[in-house]
């Protein structure tokens, strides 16, 4: 009975806070911390997307939206894709740190006159390689000590001060314009349009969903992650949705247990 005694408290300082204890408490970063099993990621992860009010909105960029521009310049465009902006906010709770981003899947992300000329049958010149001179490792230190010694470092100091090294160029934006016009028009004039939110470009032949993930860091080596997804034709445009109320499709953590729970 003496080593019974003894045991037991040495069992109680041993076992922490269920998940469910501190999902309750609404103790969301040792929750984090504290999922060791795909139930407990099952319960811990989407309760923490629901207190952090992880939403999210898309919008569709209509012709209407892109001003003066001309029609030469869109062509077709709008007949055979459609652009979507998608918004995401996230109210980051206890001491847990909370990120959330969404994208369009199958989608292509667009923001430059580059992402634009492959849908206007446009081609941008490659960067080429060419010659550069860069200063040495041993340049400064060769300067410093000509200075202090008014050049006379010089006569023992034969280290070379510059070196040519190969050097990958990327075209101008005079050589982009002028191999990619449709394109270069288009680039800025969507990129006003809901300016805060990443743009996607989805053919209109193709059915298309959103994918949503919400990432709970504790601030130690423990991070929690959920995946959600929902059909674009599920959605209404131009209204935020709680990402609670879409279905989640993968939870993963990190740090004192890796669990993978996919469905």
């Amino acid at each position: 009975m003496k080593h019974v005694l003894m045991l037991l408290p040495l069992s109680l300082v041993a076992c922490g806070p269920s998940v469910t204890t501190l999902v309750a408490e609404k103790r969301w970063d040792e929750s984090v911390c504290a999922i060791g099993n795909e139930r407990e990621a099952e319960l811990a992860i989407p309760a923490i997307v629901e207190a952090t009010h992880a939403r999210f909105v898309v919008h569709e960029i209509v012709r209407s939206d892109l001003g003066s521009i001309d029609d030469a310049t869109i062509g077709d465009f709008f007949t055979r894709y459609a652009v979507y902006a998608v918004d995401t906010r996230v109210d980051p709770t206890s001491t847990t740190t909370q990120k959330i981003s969404a994208s369009i899947e199958d989608g292509k992300k667009v923001h430059t006159a580059t992402d634009f000329s492959v849908y206007m049958g446009e081609t941008i010149p490659e960067p080429h390689l060419e010659k550069q001179t860069v200063l040495t490792d041993a340049a400064a230190s060769k300067a410093f000590f000509a200075f202090i010694s008014v050049g006379l470092s010089l006569i023992v100091d034969d280290r070379p001060m510059t070196k040519l090294v190969d050097v990958w160029v990327p075209p101008t934006p005079e050589q982009i314009e002028k191999s990619a016009p449709r394109a270069s028009k288009l680039a800025p004039s969507f990129a006003v349009v809901y300016a805060a939110a990443p743009h996607f470009v989805v053919s209109r032949s193709e059915a298309a969903s959103v994918r949503i993930v919400v990432d709970a860091d504790a601030g130690t080596a423990c991070s929690a992650q959920g995946t959600y997804r929902a059909r674009l034709d599920t959605l209404k445009i131009d209204e935020w949705k709680y990402v609670q109320d879409t279905k989640w499709v993968g939870l993963h953590t990190t740090g004192n247990h890796v669990v993978n729970v996919e469905r």
